[in-house]
């Protein structure tokens, strides 16, 4: 029990928080871009099995280029619930496809976020074949997210029941033209529900709780990704 009562009280430390990527100083930049690029080989000659030591330094030397107009794709890859009964009720790409994107149309340079069409969605979902996709979509960036939930629930003999839920999403942008990830998000979100009468189950009031953690994880992760754009 006490330990229990540890693992709450730890999250109500952490409360609602995101770790993300910051853009890069234009101290920083100057210096990366217009120094000679590291050329020294590794110091572990298995790597070079997967990119060569000339590849890697290009690849860390390149400099984002993004235009001033940017359509960005969504893709949500997954969701995992610990309520067996979730994938009864909409799914959470449908409920927050409105909020997502407009909260990143926030940023003046985006003058697009919408969902990638499903038909465009390969089998193989590797980061070649996420491209393709992207690219027949004509979209800049293809910001890429899962969720993943955890409730505690309290049941009462003479009171509503209640639910608390905590929702992390993980979130990444893939720039299209380069295939380099510029940017990562991660953000925790939590939510409180009480049964109400127009809930017919329990479960519905669950359902509720997560929908609304999630929204403000993959939110959180959006206007994280606002504030990256300004300074790039």
């Amino acid at each position: 029990m006490k330990a229990f009562v540890l693992i709450l009280f730890c999250f109500s430390l952490v409360g609602c928080s995101s770790v993300a990527t910051v853009p890069r100083s234009m101290q920083n930049s100057q210096k990366l871009y217009l120094e000679s690029p590291n050329t020294e080989n590794s110091l572990f000659p298995s790597d070079s099995e997967v990119l060569s030591d000339a590849d890697i330094a290009r690849v860390l030397d390149a400099k984002l280029n993004l235009p001033n107009q940017i359509r960005i794709g969504l893709l949500n890859l997954g969701h995992q619930s610990t309520y067996k009964f979730y994938y009864a009720s909409p799914s959470p790409q449908a409920a927050i496809s409105l909020g997502l994107s407009d909260a990143l149309k926030k940023s003046p340079r985006v003058f697009d976020a919408s969902y990638l069409p499903t038909f465009l969605i390969p089998q193989k979902r590797t980061i070649g074949y996420l491209r393709e996709a992207a690219a027949r979509y004509q979209a800049d960036l293809l910001l890429i997210y899962t969720t993943d939930c955890q409730q505690y629930n309290k049941f009462k003999f003479f009171e509503s029941d209640q639910s608390r839920v905590y929702c992390t999403s993980e979130s990444a942008v893939l720039d299209v033209r380069t295939g380099i990830v510029p940017f990562t998000s991660t953000a925790l979100q939590s939510y409180s529900a009480v049964q109400s009468k127009d809930d017919m189950t329990f479960g519905e009031t669950i359902r509720h709780a997560e929908q609304k953690a999630i929204e403000a994880a993959v939110i959180e992760n959006a206007n994280n990704l606002v504030h990256f754009l300004a300074g790039n």
